[in-house]
């Protein structure tokens, strides 16, 4: 499960596929290469740490240090790979290195967050599910900068509960929360073919290709169902995703109801407005 939730996060540059010049193939390659060195990596850094360090000590002091076992003493919270790095070597250069690019990683993921919070917020407006004004964009660059901006001060906000309150602490089942979206996500693209048939059809070739007659898309949509489904029961099983608190879930798990609750509200007003929402995804008819 671990080793697939860290391979996901490739996927994010879709969420500005229409932004990329040639996306069909730019983004192909894109992100399946930075897939591939990923887990190459990572294979790497797996064999590495449990050839040098035994698989028996690695599996025992992730176990010490996840049930608080007072038998664990080390001066770090998790026995992550870089910070065993300092028992297994003291080449100053080597360990400078490992720390620099953890430090780096939350940087570099924070833009990767960006794109994909900016463009979905841009999406519900231009859907006309929030206010249409944070979907306004930049007539120099193309960017939606009112939703940037948004999120931004929202971050900031954020990262001041983090630091300042344990607010945070019932955030717990975040993961599950999106595998939950995910197989939504895999389920419309299962039925997706058959249902909008039109839209699939006026899709690129790459899109409309089949395997023994079955679109890619709906097969790919199965895979995904599946996947998604096996993590979010990883993660609500103690044997895997640890101790359960049910007041956590259940506040997580409010996220659901309150989106529906502002698309009815959306949906209400709209139709007030004259423009109902449902039109947002009708396709206007030729003249």
């Amino acid at each position: 499960v671990y080793t697939f939730l860290n391979l996901i996060g490739y996927v994010f540059s879709s969420y500005i596929g229409g932004e990329v010049k040639e996306a069909q193939k730019s983004q192909l390659i894109s992100m399946t290469g930075a897939l591939i060195i990923f887990a190459l990596l990572m294979f790497v850094v797996y064999q590495v740490t449990f050839s040098v360090m035994g698989g028996e000590f690695v599996g025992g002091i992730s176990y010490l240090a996840e049930t608080g076992s007072k038998a664990y003493t080390l001066p770090f919270p998790e026995p992550f790979p870089h910070t065993l790095l300092v028992y297994a070597t003291s080449n100053p250069v080597i360990l400078a290195l490992a720390n620099i690019g953890v430090a780096i990683t939350p940087l570099l993921a924070g833009f990767a967050y960006i794109f994909l919070i900016t463009r979905n917020i841009f999406a519900w407006a231009f859907d006309r599910v929030v206010p249409t004004s944070l979907s306004k964009v930049d007539e120099k660059y193309g960017s939606p900068y009112v939703t940037t901006i948004l999120v931004i001060i929202l971050a900031m906000i954020f990262q001041a509960l983090w630091l300042y309150t344990t607010v945070f602490q019932f955030v717990l089942y975040i993961t599950t929360i999106i595998f939950i979206g995910y197989v939504v996500t895999g389920i419309t693209a299962i039925i997706f073919p058959y249902k909008r048939k039109d839209i699939y059809e006026a899709s690129p070739k790459i899109v409309r290709s089949k395997i023994g007659g079955i679109p890619v898309i709906s097969i790919l949509g199965l895979l995904t169902t599946i996947i998604s489904a096996f993590v979010v029961y990883a993660t609500l099983t103690p044997t895997l995703g640890g101790i359960m608190d049910p007041n956590a879930l259940f506040l997580n798990m409010l996220v659901y109801p309150v989106a529906l609750i502002i698309f009815a509200i959306a949906y209400v007003y709209r139709k007030k407005t004259g423009i109902p929402l449902e039109y947002s995804f009708k396709e206007v008819p030729p003249v």
